[in-house]
């Protein structure tokens, strides 16, 4: 089960950043492979979000099986301040179809992220000035429970009695659904990432107070990268690599992918002060010991990371370049890393928002979705797919 993440947020270390240079075994044997240049991507867009001419942006994506996936996008045609408005397609395994509205002021939200179970228990978390809404689906009908208290809130659903809602930076919380009532949860630190394997197997990225572990507060104190493992009983602490400091830079999450309490995948940044671009950092936890993974990625660094069902990974990353946004695909399995052609776009085209994939669970299949501009159609978001 995936669980979306917020976009490269900054986790403020004592004595800045980590660097990829100690701390932590590397993997032996990892080699890298570029693409033919005439290679065809095996990445496909099979639909368009939104209409000609409007402008739609993508969100999220989630999958639940090969009959059950969701995505979310922000949409207006006429656009003014204010005039944007979320739309939930869900697909059925054969065909991508739109949700009914969400009620107002859901249709509003600055953004939102979806998580589901099912076709008939699906999540909207949605992220407003005052604080996240979060909605919910039945099959038949939208539920509104009013703001959780969270900021950007990201979700991990495991049934209709069974939900989590995190989210990190000033507004951070934890809170969980339990089938009536949303109610915070303590963790040991401030939540940056999650990826949830089952109700009790959950994995987190974040950080915590220098001193040791605290509520999951803004606090503005030292704090130092951690990793956080649920177990179905209570949340406990497996520290980073001891990696040293190097002034002026921070450390920019991130990506995780868990496939089982042995078994955790994370992606950070190294980023300059003042700085566009980052340095990788993959690290790979496999019960014992944290292992280090070269990725020669773009410069501006991974959006996503997800499993590819053969105990490998995608990682989707994105570079600016004379014809704007560049994106880069890139499939780990093996110890060898293989950069991959990108979907095909149409020839005016360009890549907006490079947005998610999601692996579909039960296959080697994975959805994905970005948003596209020209300036003669505006922006639609499309949803591709790679078909195992």
């Amino acid at each position: 089960m995936r669980v979306p993440v917020p976009r490269r947020t900054a986790i403020t270390l004592a004595a800045a950043a980590l660097v990829a240079s100690a701390g932590c075994t590397g993997h032996g044997g990892s080699g890298y492979v570029g693409p033919a240049p005439s290679a065809a991507s095996p990445w496909k867009i099979v639909r368009l979000v939104g209409s000609p001419g409007a402008s739609t942006e993508m969100q999220d994506i989630w999958a639940t099986g090969p009959r059950d996936a969701w995505v979310i996008a922000q949409a207006c045609f006429a656009c003014r301040p204010g005039s944007a408005r979320l739309v939930v397609e869900h697909w059925d395994g054969a065909s991508w179809r739109p949700l009914p509205a969400m009620p107002r002021p859901a249709l509003t939200a600055q953004n939102a992220f979806v998580g589901a179970s099912s076709a008939t228990d699906a999540w909207v978390l949605a992220e407003f000035d005052r604080g996240a809404d979060a909605l919910h689906w039945d099959g038949r009908r939208w539920t509104v429970f009013r703001a959780l208290g969270c900021g950007q809130v990201f979700p991990a659903v495991f049934g209709p009695d069974d939900a989590w809602a995190f989210s990190g930076g000033t507004r951070a919380c934890a809170a969980r659904f339990d089938g009536h009532a949303w109610r915070k949860v303590p963790m040991p630190g401030i939540p940056a990432a999650v990826s949830a394997v089952s109700r009790d197997d959950i994995w987190a990225i974040g950080s915590a107070p220098a001193a040791g572990p605290a509520s999951a507060t803004a606090a503005t104190t030292q704090f130092v990268a951690v990793a956080m493992q649920w177990n179905g009983r209570s949340w406990h602490v497996i520290a980073y690599p001891d990696l040293p400091a190097i002034a002026g830079h921070a450390l920019i999450g991130g990506t995780i992918v868990a496939t089982g309490p042995r078994d955790l995948w994370v992606e950070n940044g190294i980023q300059a002060d003042g700085s566009n671009t980052s340095t990788e950092l993959l690290l790979h936890w496999d019960g014992k010991n944290w292992h280090r993974v070269f990725v020669p990625l773009a410069p501006n660094g991974v959006w996503s990371m997800a499993r590819d069902g053969r105990g490998g990974l995608w990682l989707t990353a994105e570079g600016s370049g004379p014809a704007g946004i560049n994106w880069y695909f890139y499939h780990l399995h093996g110890g060898l890393l293989t950069l991959v052609a990108a979907p095909a776009r149409r020839g005016s085209d360009q890549l907006y928002d490079a947005g998610r994939v999601a692996w579909i669970p039960g296959t080697t299949s994975l959805w994905g979705i970005e948003t596209l501009s020209s300036r003669a159609k505006g922006s639609q978001g499309a949803i591709f797919r790679l078909s195992g």
